[in-house]
């Protein structure tokens, strides 16, 4: 089979990359290969291939796997995709169907490139470099956090830590004090690092100070409003690949009582702040119900209705009624995804007894 292009996510600080490789075999068959590679955990965590593929059908499959990621697409030789490939499986392989993994033999057994530079993000200024330091620190990602810094690490985090928030301070001395929000085993600290350094490297960082959290501590430094709006219809779920087929940078999940469309920024902006939190790259999220509720949720409000807007032709067109506007002091829906039920209202008056 010979490869004709490969394209990737500019990803690789947020600890994922998303990649497009295009085949054609001797019969002039056109193979589509996209893969997920997570470098934090899961390794190879999705791999999906397509045989002449119409058009919207590609656009589809590369958007729901590399629209979400915030990173623009950059061509790679296939040298570099093998490279790529073979680092992240050495973490694991899941999501892969029966039918796909005949193909990944192109990618296990060709020679690899070790040059995969160009899948790392371009950080033009401190907070940056920063935040994407303290996430490849807590993710362990040793070659990540080495793009940044090549010193000795203050400390070494367990494989299920999380970074939560983080906030950079500049020091009156000119140095950089950085707090991050950590998860990890199932408590909470805020982890104090002095850091020396600017855009684009850091040339020494210290734990300074370590401070175990109360869950309430916890609320008030990442407490806020939630806006959603709830819509009704005759079969909602019917209309969410229509949606993901106008719509860029989202991704779809699939729980037990529906269906997840997550909208995301083609962008990672939000790491320029000096307040990082987790999630903030997502604009809405619109969850379609197995009880017709379409649940539309957002963090700002302003940007879930800029989502709401691109799609009001669809909502119009498949007889949603705007039930009810809700807003509530602190998030709740990952609650109501997990919850046993579909009915938001349900979920809603039993959250509020």
């Amino acid at each position: 089979m010979r490869h004709l292009e490969s394209f990737a996510t500019r990803t690789r600080l947020m600890g994922v990359v998303g990649v497009k490789s295009v085949f054609m075999d001797e019969g002039a068959n056109r193979y589509l290969m996209v893969l997920h590679l997570d470098f934090e955990s899961f390794g190879v965590d999705g791999f999906h291939v397509l045989k002449n593929p119409l058009k919207a059908e590609e656009e589809g499959l590369v958007n729901s796997v590399c629209g979400g990621l915030g990173g623009e697409m950059v061509p790679l030789d296939f040298e570099e995709v093998v490279g790529l490939y073979q680092e992240a499986r050495v973490l694991g392989l899941d999501n892969v169907s029966q039918e796909a993994l005949g193909y990944l033999e192109i990618f296990e057994t060709a020679p690899a490139g070790s040059d995969t530079d160009k899948v790392f993000e371009e950080h033009q200024g401190i907070n940056e470099t920063i935040h994407y330091m303290l996430m490849r620190l807590v993710a362990r990602d040793e070659k990540g956090l080495r793009r940044i810094y090549t010193g000795e690490k203050p400390m070494e985090y367990p494989e299920e830590a999380a970074l939560i928030k983080n906030t950079v301070e500049k020091t009156p001395e000119g140095d950089f004090l950085a707090t991050a929000l950590v998860l990890m085993d199932n408590d909470y600290y805020n982890h104090r690092y002095l850091i020396k350094g600017e855009a684009g490297g850091v040339s020494q960082l210290r734990l300074v100070d370590q401070i175990k959290l109360s869950l309430y501590e916890v609320a008030l430094q990442v407490r806020k409003p939630q806006f959603f709006k709830i819509y009704e219809g005759d079969e909602v779920t019917g209309n969410f690949s229509r949606i993901q087929e106008i719509s860029t940078g989202t991704t779809l999940n699939v729980y037990e009582h529906g269906i997840l469309l997550t909208f995301f920024h083609r962008h990672n902006d939000h790491l320029k702040s000096p307040v990082y939190v987790i999630s903030e790259d997502v604009r809405a999220y619109l969850f379609f119900t197995d009880e017709n509720q379409l649940v539309v949720v957002g963090d700002e409000e302003a940007q879930m209705e800029d989502v709401l807007h691109s799609l009001h032709e669809i909502i119009a067109d498949g007889g949603y009624e705007l039930m009810e506007g809700v807003e509530v002091d602190y998030p709740i829906f990952f609650d109501f995804l997990h919850s046993d039920t579909g009915d938001f209202f349900e979920f809603l008056e039993e959250e509020l007894d």
